[in-house]
């Protein structure tokens, strides 16, 4: 069912039949509905898919601060903010090649603009959360003095982000974030950006550094990896299910055999009590033979 919040004149918002309705920055938009495909994917078009889920899982953590980040560059444009982002990241931050995909995490930005970028930033971690410094130009004019900081650190390991959307001045140098005790412990990449008060201006993000443990091994998306010979897979399958009946077939058989012989055995144990005793043995064994 759709909807149509701005009266009959507005925007459909919502699906009727095959076509859905959707809003973006203001515009509407309408499209035939998806449908499932049924026709195995290609190698290529698993490829793809699995550099779209890298990129959105870590962009998901982080929508609100890339939504600001991009903001301007999506502005008046017929793109999302969170497009924008994804798309840069598609094309400069993946390392690696399928089903081996990765971020490097240096390559990645989440804001992109005209002020002038951090220089010499540095980050350093704390008992409770990380200080981030930066170097502060004392001739600058007031106001590329007066920017906030923006800032984020990411845990691959938690799949989270953490972030500030306006901590201290530019000409500070310095913005202690204290972080949640989740977050302690793991490794965190560290990125800063500069935005003006009335947001209509902002830096390209910098990748200040990683700070904490170790890095976490990469988890391997393995949505998106098909074996390279799957009918071989089937086939061994087969013979080895096939040759597990054959062997069931033979144990049946050699049970049945076996079976045989002790009702034989027991039915020629069967004699003349009156028989005596040595002449009672031989004639057992002597039907046995005679039977076998």
């Amino acid at each position: 069912m759709a909807r149509i919040k701005n009266g009959i004149l507005g925007g459909v918002q919502g699906c009727v039949g095959d076509v859905e309705g959707f809003i973006r920055n203001g515009e509407a938009f309408i499209r035939k509905k998806k449908k499932k495909s049924t026709v195995p994917r290609s190698r290529k078009q698993l490829a793809n898919m699995q550099k779209m889920s890298v990129v959105g899982e870590m962009i998901h953590s982080m929508t609100t601060f890339v939504a600001l980040g991009f903001g301007l560059v999506s502005k008046n444009q017929s793109f999302s903010a969170n497009n924008a982002v994804k798309s840069y990241q598609l094309k400069h931050s993946l390392q690696g090649e399928y089903p081996h995909l990765a971020i490097d995490y240096a390559q990645v930005r989440l804001s992109e603009g005209q002020l002038p970028i951090a220089v010499n930033a540095s980050v350093n971690l704390a008992d409770n959360g990380i200080e981030f410094s930066w170097e502060v130009d004392a001739d600058q004019s007031y106001d590329r003095a007066t920017p906030r900081v923006m800032l984020l650190v990411y845990a691959p390991a938690l799949k989270k982000s953490y972030y500030t959307l306006s901590g201290a001045r530019k000409n500070a140098g310095t913005n202690f974030m204290e972080l949640p005790d989740t977050f302690m412990g793991h490794k965190l990449h560290a990125y800063m950006s500069f935005i003006t008060d009335d947001k209509n201006e902002i830096s390209n993000s910098v990748y200040v550094g990683s700070v904490g443990y170790e890095e976490e091994p990469v988890a391997l998306t393995t949505a998106f990896i098909v074996p390279e010979k799957p009918i071989q897979h089937a086939e061994l399958s087969k013979k080895t299910s096939e040759s597990g009946k054959q062997t069931n077939r033979e144990i049946s058989t050699d049970t049945t055999i076996e079976a045989a012989l002790d009702i034989k055995k027991k039915k020629a144990i069967q004699t003349d009590p009156k028989d005596k005793p040595g002449q009672r043995i031989k004639t057992v064994m002597k039907k046995i033979k005679n039977r076998s």
